[in-house]
């Protein structure tokens, strides 16, 4: 089962015009066994949950052959016990989802459920990761 997923539409975009200056982070539902390439952003599978927003950042400068260590994204419930289980975070521009990575090997859902639980997800991109 793979960890790691990129899309067609991210695929494109990327190669067309780069990485957006600003990457977005969902937390879905969906693993990475459960995605195809051809999904989009309108089937990324975003969580819902009280207080839950879409995490982003600026995009990172590469680290060797277009390699991206982005920073930690930190997604909190607060009081709210109706989180969603994530089990992957989507990397977008907003409009097109270009990869994902499961959040726990093999696919896992992470339980969101509780009070005051807090996800820290550090995501990684090399253009080597398998598809």
């Amino acid at each position: 089962m793979p960890d790691f997923i990129a899309f067609n539409e991210g695929r494109q975009l990327v190669e067309d015009s780069g990485w957006p200056a600003t990457v977005k982070f969902d937390l879905s539902t969906k693993d990475c066994a459960t995605f195809t390439a051809a999904d989009t952003y309108a089937s990324r599978g975003v969580i819902t949950g009280t207080g839950y927003t879409q995490g982003s950042q600026a995009e990172p400068a590469a680290s060797g052959l277009g390699a991206k260590a982005f920073a930690q994204l930190t997604w909190q419930t607060g009081s709210a016990t109706n989180w969603l289980a994530p089990k992957s975070v989507v990397a977008s521009d907003g409009a097109k989802i270009i990869c994902a990575w499961n959040l726990v090997v093999g696919g896992a859902a992470r339980d969101m459920s509780q009070p005051n639980t807090t996800l820290n997800v550090t995501p990684s991109y090399s253009p080597t990761n398998p598809p």
